[in-house]
């Protein structure tokens, strides 16, 4: 935070012989305490020249004259108390060095808290504007807290700025989007400036000092683990094409009501399983069985949007790159996973990356 500026102002000495001499100037000091005496405010000061006078000479022994006491006041030195400005912003930080550190999610509303005070001694008015760094700063909106603490924008009050008394503090809110497309660990940083627009304002004499501005009050939001992935499944029919070379679809999850199939009949069943999350999804097995009244025919896999070793297995056990034989089985499970370390096996060692996908074609016979 800059320094904040004080008009501090320079009496001239009363000289009680020969006159007065009276100087008065500005200059700008570092604001030593909230507060203080009220801007306005007029403080006089007199100075008094006590001594005793002595009797009359010669005396007079009808008439004596005792020793008296006299006080001769000064002229009246008046000073008025002028504004200071200041603002302090909590907590402070620099980009290397945030004040205040948030976890959040893509694609969800985050909020930085900071409070701003004005440390004069007369009623200020304070811009707030943002910067930023990972967001565009109009992205930014700043609420005054309705006094609660708790951010509520249907409570508190969009704010450009605000308007303090001597020594009131308030809390300011900062709100904004994480973009969707956020990783994990992207770090989005915004930064509240509050400029004393008194100190913008003000004339000599009664003040000489310029804009009071606070700016490396920078706080952060993390992206945390939004981990999620989505699965469709699809039918499609083969006709009686054994090796399905011109597959038409016939259900998906956009279908209502029923389809008709006939025994004998080929079709494929294809599954796609895609990471839609913001970070790795850890151990990622796709598996479907064959369904009762289904023979199996073949099975074959996919894998796009990252490295690493498709590998298949029928009991999550035994793991071989090459898809099983499940002709005639009926009822059987197959697991497809990526082996993303090359160990031959699927744990949650293995990764799916990001945006990433999985397919599994399971070709079947009616019964």
């Amino acid at each position: 935070m800059k320094r904040m500026r004080i008009l501090s102002l320079i009496l001239g000495s009363a000289l009680l012989s020969g006159g007065l001499l009276s100087t008065a100037q500005a200059e700008n000091v570092v604001i030593s305490q909230v507060g203080g005496t009220a801007v306005g405010t007029q403080i006089s000061n007199i100075a008094t020249l006590h001594f005793t006078r002595p009797p009359v000479t010669p005396p007079d022994p009808n008439n004596p004259t005792p020793p008296t006491t006299v006080d001769v006041p000064s002229n009246p030195v008046t000073v008025t108390v002028a504004q200071a400005y200041g603002v302090i912003v909590k907590p402070n930080g620099t980009k290397a060095a945030p004040g205040q550190q948030v976890v959040t999610l893509p694609n969800n509303t985050s909020v930085l808290t900071w409070t701003v005070q004005n440390p004069g001694n007369g009623t200020d008015t304070f811009t707030l504007v943002p910067q930023a760094d990972g967001i565009a700063p109009g992205d930014v909106k700043f609420y005054q807290d309705d006094g609660d603490g708790v951010f509520d924008p249907a409570k508190d009050t969009l704010v450009t700025s605000t308007t303090l008394a001597p020594t009131i503090t308030t809390t300011i809110f900062g709100t904004f989007t994480v973009p969707a497309a956020s990783s994990i660990t992207t770090k989005t940083y915004v930064n509240l400036v509050a400029t004393s627009v008194g100190s913008t304002t003000a004339a000599p004499p009664q003040y000489t000092g310029g804009p009071v501005i606070s700016d490396q009050n920078w706080g952060v939001t993390v992206t945390g683990d939004a981990t999620s992935g989505t699965v469709d499944k699809s039918s499609y029919s083969c006709g009686n094409d054994v090796t399905c070379a011109a597959p038409v679809l016939i259900a998906d999850k956009t279908t209502t009501g029923p389809v008709y199939v006939i025994p004998g009949q080929y079709l494929q069943y294809r599954v796609v399983a895609t990471n839609t999350g913001n970070g790795p999804l850890l151990g990622a097995l796709l598996f479907d069985t064959l369904p009762t009244n289904m023979k199996g025919v073949q099975v074959a896999g996919n894998y796009t949007g990252g490295a690493g070793t498709l590998l298949y297995s029928t009991d999550k056990t035994t793991w071989t790159t090459t898809a099983p034989n499940i002709a005639g089985l009926e009822g059987t499970t197959v697991y497809l996973g990526v082996d993303s370390n090359n160990d031959s096996t699927i744990t949650d060692a293995d990764t799916l990356p990001q945006a990433s996908a999985i397919t599994l074609n399971l070709e079947v016979r009616v019964k």
